[in-house]
């Protein structure tokens, strides 16, 4: 999977990217450290933030006909093609399918949808084999099955069809449904498909530069197809593009750009954009710093499941101004980040287990996450281990180690809610009233 952007010297975010994007491809149209100091017994230590980087992100399938095509059919239009599908006609079972795949009709109907498509795609139709891998690879209507997608991306592909091409390159370069992993042969497809036009194959492309998967790495070539494919409106792409001019790679270093193509993959709910245009206002990067801007930006980021973005949010409440600090909700937030294996929240969660600020002193639990976060190779977290094992007991030693022995790091991505029966919390002070945080379970 082509990988883009870790958060700087703490290794790479992971995230459901790939959940995320399928649902915004549904119907789609188309670096600062310290925030403040806290006393961990005798010794320093810093809240840690995050610096301006996407997390990694997944390769770009992509469906064929778009949503509103079929959203946009006039009602006399759609009574024919009842007729017409009835009589076989392809294109209006193609239709029909994807209408009832939108809610056209009324609420999806995945049945419905997969039965006009499946008729289709038994004549030779190219699109509606598409949609019916599409449909077995997220499991859309029908259990989940990677050979059966790959069954149905290679009939496109044999035909020439580019979202074929570019979607069953996307299983070789995962090695899914049977297909052996080959970096090479989804290269291949998806030089293929980015020729005859595909937005997602460009994207696709452009990863394997970036990361120098099957190609040496080539940040410039790697920019090249993320412009392209942006241009034709890939989320991805745009948030990738974003990034790059962000950083100045594979091109001079563009804030105004970079904000620019942020914003559009941002507005579109992509919660790595979401994450990095937070970053952009949070440290006046060709804009001037606005805290409110940054804050709602990481919150989107943070409700979307973005460890990164949830750490961040902990951060602004606990470290705004002493009145205005809740740090008993910022471990809410940090403990999200930590269960997703982000050091910085580890280390962050483990400050205040140590010093009792939000949760009761335990030392035992920042023993824990002070190992977590040193064992993902957090250097700061070192001297916060030493530093709380030289106060703790040799039983509560024993006690951290027993745990840490017979426990595997939390799993999954926990994504907080809208509401909770704690209800909603507000962001720091001074930005209550432009913004609410839902306060996560």
């Amino acid at each position: 999977m082509p990988l883009l952007l870790g958060v700087r010297g703490y290794g790479r975010q992971f995230s459901k990217a790939r959940e995320w994007y399928r649902i915004s491809r549904k119907c789609s149209y188309g670096f600062r450290f310290p925030l403040g100091r806290f006393r961990l017994m005798v010794c320093s230590v810093l809240l840690l933030s995050t610096a301006p980087a996407l997390a990694e992100l997944p390769s770009s399938p992509e469906i064929p006909f778009r949503c509103e095509d079929a959203l946009l059919v006039p009602p006399e239009r759609m009574q024919r093609m009842f007729v017409e599908a009835e009589q076989g006609d392809v294109e209006s079972r193609c239709i029909l399918g994807v209408s009832y795949y939108v809610g056209k009709f009324g609420k999806p109907n995945y049945q419905e949808a997969i039965r006009w498509l499946s008729s289709a795609a038994n004549q030779g139709s190219s699109l509606a084999q598409v949609y019916l891998g599409y449909f077995y690879e997220f499991g859309l209507g029908v259990e989940q099955d990677d050979r059966q997608a790959v069954r149905w991306f290679q009939a496109a592909a044999s035909s020439g069809y580019p979202v074929g091409q570019n979607n069953l390159g996307n299983m070789y370069l995962e090695g899914r449904g049977g297909l052996k992993q080959s970096s090479a042969e989804a290269l291949k497809l998806f030089r293929a498909a980015a020729a005859h036009g595909s937005s997602g194959a460009k994207f696709n492309v452009g990863a394997m530069y970036l990361k120098g998967i099957g190609v040496p790495k080539n940040y410039k070539t790697a920019f090249s197809y993320f412009q392209l494919s942006a241009i034709q409106g890939e989320t991805l792409a745009q948030a990738h593009l974003g990034f790059m001019y962000l950083m100045g790679y594979g091109t001079p270093r563009d804030y105004k750009a970079a904000s620019h193509w942020l914003q559009i993959a941002a507005n579109k709910g992509l919660p790595e954009a979401q994450f990095n245009l937070g970053t952009v206002y949070r440290d006046g990067l060709g804009v001037p710093k606005d805290h409110g801007e940054a804050l709602k930006w990481f919150c989107a980021a943070a409700t979307r499941g973005l460890a990164a973005a949830q750490n961040e949010v902990g951060q602004n409440l606990a470290g705004a101004s002493p009145q205005g600090r809740d740090y008993a909700t910022a471990a809410k937030w940090y403990r999200h980040a930590a269960n997703q294996g982000f050091p910085p929240a580890e280390m962050n969660l483990g400050i205040l287990y140590a010093n009792g600020l939000g949760l009761p002193i335990d030392h035992v639990q920042g023993f824990i996450w002070f190992s977590k976060a040193k064992a993902a190779g957090l250097k700061q977290a070192a001297k916060a281990l030493t530093e709380i094992k030289s106060i703790m007991t040799p039983r509560q030693l024993d006690t951290a180690e027993a745990i840490l022995s017979t426990s595997d790091r939390p799993a999954g991505v926990t994504k907080p809610q809208v509401t909770s029966r704690d209800g909603t919390m507000s962001c720091p002070a001074e930005q209550a009233t432009r913004l609410e945080i839902p306060q996560p379970h």
